[in-house]
């Protein structure tokens, strides 16, 4: 659930993922914890559900400086047609910090599942669960991943409106 009345992912959401998924710069307006709104552009690195909510790694412009953002803060979210460059963090990767809260190694041992993404979703599965494997299926397309925390995939598939089939590996 993402607010009153409205079930399936954010549209801030939604417009980071295809920003991602097509490589473009996107232009955000963002409320910061006191408050205070501004607009900037970023390239965004990766999204990932961490510590129960959406958060973007994004590399800020014209600063350059990596920068996470709580999705839930994104007030707007426009993609541009500007090319995302290609930056190399040091330390930085995608997957990791896509799956980091899915991935717990003291929660024990690891979970297959399957996510089933609706049509509207499947273009953007590479974007919203970096590393994880995808495919088309009719209807929608199926994205496998290992799991070892059920609480934060149960809050993540919620936040995106799917359902979930699993099995033990």
């Amino acid at each position: 659930m993402t607010g009153r009345g409205h079930t399936g992912p954010p549209r801030a959401l939604l417009a980071l993922a295809r920003a991602v998924a097509a490589g473009r710069r996107v232009r955000v307006a963002y409320r910061d914890g006191p408050g205070e709104v501004s607009e900037r552009e970023v390239e965004v690195l990766a999204l990932g559900f961490r510590w129960g909510g959406w958060v973007a790694a994004c590399h800020a412009l014209p600063r350059g400086a990596l920068r996470l953002l709580a999705v839930e803060r994104v007030l707007a979210a426009r993609v541009g047609r500007r090319r995302a460059g290609v930056h190399r963090t040091p330390g930085f990767d995608a997957r990791e910090f896509a799956l980091a809260d899915l991935l717990d190694p003291e929660a024990g041992p690891a979970v297959e599942v399957t996510l089933l993404l609706p049509p509207r979703l499947a273009p953007l599965a590479a974007a919203l669960l970096s590393g994880a494997a995808a495919e088309v299926v009719r209807g929608g397309a199926r994205v496998h991943l290992r799991v070892t925390s059920r609480p934060a995939l149960l809050a993540m598939a919620s936040s995106l409106g799917l359902r979930i089939d699993s099995r033990s590996t």
